[in-house]
């Protein structure tokens, strides 16, 4: 899991009752340090992506369910942090994307 607002996500999920059989990680994935360490994506995989668009939050999304071996992975991104970062307006989500990445069939 990502997070910009992905911790309240995890805390959501985890308030539920035998969250265990279904929670099986999450991960604060907020630099590309911690991208790289924890989810093993280069820089390279990333070239030319926004942080804050669809296809980052879903290549989170699949890389976090194929590392961990789960169904379901949840990645949120957006625009978040002490500066003011520019989003093109012609994005109609603004701040916040949030992708699934789910295994249809296991071979």
């Amino acid at each position: 899991m990502k997070f910009s607002s992905g911790g309240l996500l995890s805390a959501a999920l985890l308030a539920v009752p035998r969250a265990s059989a279904f929670f099986l990680a999450g991960a604060g994935v907020y630099t590309p340090r911690a991208r790289k360490r924890l989810l093993n994506i280069p820089a390279e995989a990333v070239e030319g992506m926004r942080s804050a668009s669809e296809p980052y939050a879903l290549l989170l999304a699949r890389t976090t369910r194929e590392r961990i071996s789960a169904s379901w992975g949840l990645a949120e991104t957006g625009a978040a942090g002490p500066t003011r970062v520019a989003i093109p307006r012609h994005n109609p989500l603004r701040a916040r994307t949030c992708a699934l990445g789910k295994t249809v069939a296991r071979s």
